[in-house]
């Protein structure tokens, strides 16, 4: 676990920290800086780097990762379940006052013809919003799966193999509570929460904490790393979609990151807490030396 953590944590951070100590992206986050992706896609690879990196310490691959690759019903809840969270999260966000269904055309409109933006903007913003998620939840979601592969293979994959003798509660919040510090170089920037470096890196790291074991439930009934990563790619893209078509308020009031979101990720893990039937989906324990 020593050497997952200090390969994962080394290659994430010390590219933000010399990302942003040289210039190459600015800190906080700006618009339309093109360093600031490439720059947390890289970061993004610290968990798959650092398991595969300890995986190959402990002579051990598809086990220690979790890697199976049968499609099973849960690969299917898996999708359908973030998806419906986003959903809920975005509808309760248009209840709170100052925040209203917004038309996304700063992000979308260089990919438009003339005619299709003409034709755009004679759709009431609620249409918009339903056209984005579900081309979010069928398009980015397929996308985002693949790539969070990235994460997963750390997190839900050699970590909660790792963790796999604690129970269900222990190995899922240690997970959401690094999960969430590991984020914090780009939350401090200005990611999910702009202009709240500290605030945001402590909500998110709450935020975590809440979401972990939910997706860890899945991950397990799943009985793959891949349970994980369709959950992660589904709720990350539908997410991204709803925050573009969400506009007044605060950032804490707006979404799955806002206060909407993380009620409703509270409400997910009291559901856990009375479901007695995730005792019996513990991942096998880790065998290695």
């Amino acid at each position: 676990m020593k050497l997952f953590l200090f390969v994962t944590f080394a290659w994430s951070w010390g590219i933000a920290v010399a990302a942003f100590a040289a210039g190459w992206v600015a800190f906080p986050f700006v618009e339309n800086d093109k360093n600031a992706y490439p720059m947390v896609i890289a970061f993004m690879c610290g968990p798959m780097i650092g398991a595969l990196v300890a995986a190959a310490a402990n002579g051990d691959f598809v086990n220690v990762l979790r890697l199976s690759f049968r499609p099973n019903i849960w690969w299917a809840r898996a999708f359908m379940f973030p998806a419906a969270l986003v959903i809920l999260a975005h509808a309760i966000s248009l209840f709170v006052p100052g925040i209203e269904a917004a038309r996304p055309f700063g992000a979308i409109a260089p990919l438009l013809t003339p005619e299709q933006r003409s034709q755009l903007s004679a759709l009431p913003p609620l249409t918009i919003d339903a056209l984005l998620l579900v081309q979010a939840g069928l398009v980015g979601a397929l996308i985002n799966s693949v790539l969070l592969v990235n994460e997963e293979l750390g997190w839900r994959g050699f970590m909660l193999s790792k963790l796999s003798q604690l129970g269900f509660w222990p190995r899922h919040l240690t997970i959401g509570f690094v999960w969430g510090v590991w984020h914090i170089p780009i939350i401090a920037a200005g990611h999910n929460y702009p202009g709240e470096p500290v605030l945001g890196s402590a909500l998110f790291t709450v935020y975590c904490m809440l979401l972990a074991p939910i997706i860890g439930y899945y991950a397990e009934r799943a009985n793959s790393v891949f349970g994980a990563t369709i959950f992660h790619g589904t709720f990350n893209a539908m997410a991204a979609a709803s925050m573009l078509a969400l506009a007044g308020g605060s950032v804490f009031e707006r979404g799955v990151v806002g206060w909407p979101g993380m009620a409703l990720l509270a409400l997910g893990c009291l559901w856990l807490a009375l479901d007695k039937s995730k005792d019996a989906t513990a991942p096998s324990a880790d065998r290695t030396v």
